[in-house]
C-alpha cells in the first residue's frame, strides 16, 4: 500500500520522509512486478471491507466464524 500523505508521520519507528517513503514503495513494487507478481491495490476501507476485497480477488470464499 502506498504511504498516505494525510496521515503519515515521522516518528522513532519511522524514520523515512514521506518522499523516501514514497520512492521505497515504488522500488518495492517493481521488484515484485519484475519478478511477475500482479499487485493489487486495497481499498482505503474498514478491515473487514478489505479483507473481503483480497478474498474476492484471491476467488475464495468469505468464512463465516459463527
Amino acid at each position: 500500500m502506498r504511504p498516505r500523505p494525510e496521515i503519515f508521520t515521522q516518528d522513532e519507528e519511522r524514520k523515512q520522509t514521506l518522499d523516501e517513503a514514497e520512492r521505497t514503495c515504488q522500488s518495492v513494487a517493481g521488484v515484485y512486478a519484475e519478478l511477475g507478481y500482479e499487485l493489487v491495490t486495497l481499498p482505503l476501507a474498514p478491515v473487514e471491507e478489505r479483507v473481503r476485497f483480497l478474498l474476492d480477488a484471491a476467488g475464495l470464499p468469505l468464512i463465516s466464524r459463527t
